[in-house]
């Protein structure tokens, strides 16, 4: 029985790294623009500029997602865009509730 656990949870890591990368695949195949909905029509190229950076879309697809994977492997779930703090001490908060 454990070997039939532990062989059902490696062959989930790669499905799981496949998902990601059909995912991450996908929004980055969508037309628009992330930082120009963020910023708005109007923002200056500079900020643009900057806020692509800052987010790393102006990196290559590929490694944008190895680097995505390196950081989850380490507990690294980014940061949230809307609250602008670590993301997973906002999920780990006993207690605490969640503002809509």
């Amino acid at each position: 029985m454990l070997t039939f656990v532990v062989r059902r949870l490696l062959l989930a890591v790669p499905v799981l790294l496949g998902v990601v990368f059909v995912v991450m695949l996908t929004v980055d195949l969508l037309p628009g623009d992330a930082v120009t909905l963020m910023l708005g029509e109007h923002a200056t190229q500079d900020a643009v500029a900057k806020l692509r950076d800052h987010l790393g879309l102006d990196k290559p697809f590929l490694v944008r997602y190895l680097e995505y994977v390196g950081r989850v492997a380490r507990g690294d779930l980014g940061r949230s865009i809307q609250q602008n703090r670590p993301s997973r001490p906002s999920w780990r908060m006993p207690g605490r509730r969640r503002s809509s």
